[in-house]
């Protein structure tokens, strides 16, 4: 796939993509998507395009990453470089996802947010547990422990949405696939300054959602269409499988 490149699908169905390889990837409507490493990013901020929404899974260093080498992780003062001000429109709100590591909750709210024009507005509980409902770890472990945070910002504006509530958690079974976070879009869409009408940008993603832009070094990670089945108990027509290669978008 080529990076620095932004490649849409304006329609209103999915549609199924090779970008330059034998792999098809599910493309959902109304999304738009860009791969990059993360020190060539300016092929998103030079779009000029503010959002009311910035969802990011930072790539965090830690022991475990440099061991196991599962992903190219990132240190704080690299991450502390993310262009959320050139990014952010007025009133926007900011959602980061952190590991139960309370040194990296505080440098987000510390150092990340301050730096960014931030300021936080709210902090939730995803627990992970197992389809039988047990956690999926102890909560006692010293090692692992079976939630993450999800920590908002807030950029202070005239413009400003509802206020998210605090201390909210919620419960789900996660995905078989590491470090997969559950879709939140339809949950935070009522606190966002721009309506019906806001734009939503995730960083660092490696799944696309339908009617935002998506931006990562593995933006279609998660869109490769092994990892999809046809649901043969949908009443919907068959549709014809649209195929493009490194399409551009034309905006």
């Amino acid at each position: 796939m080529e990076q620095g490149k932004m490649f849409t699908n304006p329609s209103d169905t999915a549609t199924v993509r090779r970008h330059g390889s034998s792999e098809l990837y599910v493309i959902p409507p109304h999304t738009r998507y860009i791969c990059s490493t993360f020190a060539e990013i300016n092929c998103l901020t030079e779009e000029r395009i503010k959002y009311d929404l910035i969802l990011m899974d930072p790539p965090w260093e830690n022991k475990s990453a440099k061991r196991l080498r599962t992903y190219d992780y990132l240190s704080d003062a690299e991450l502390l470089k993310t262009p959320v001000e050139d990014l952010a429109a007025e009133g926007a709100l900011i959602a980061v996802w952190v590991t139960n590591n309370d040194r990296l909750r505080a440098v987000v709210e510390t150092e990340f947010f301050p730096a960014w024009g931030l300021v936080k507005e709210a902090e939730w509980t995803w627990v992970k547990v197992t389809r039988s409902g047990e956690p999926v770890y102890s909560v006692d472990s010293l090692h692992k422990k079976p939630y993450e945070k999800l920590v908002f910002g807030r950029r202070v504006g005239k413009r400003v949405g509802r206020k998210v509530p605090d201390g909210l958690v919620f419960v789900s079974v996660p995905s078989a696939i590491h470090s997969h976070k559950p879709n939140l879009s339809t949950v935070l869409k009522p606190y966002l300054a721009g309506g019906d009408g806001a734009r939503c940008l995730e960083l660092f993603a490696r799944s696309l959602t339908s009617g935002w832009t998506s931006w990562g070094l593995e933006v279609l990670r998660l869109q490769n269409s092994r990892l999809f089945q046809v649901d043969d108990r949908c009443e919907v027509p068959k549709c014809e499988i649209n195929v493009m290669v490194d399409a551009p978008c034309d905006d």
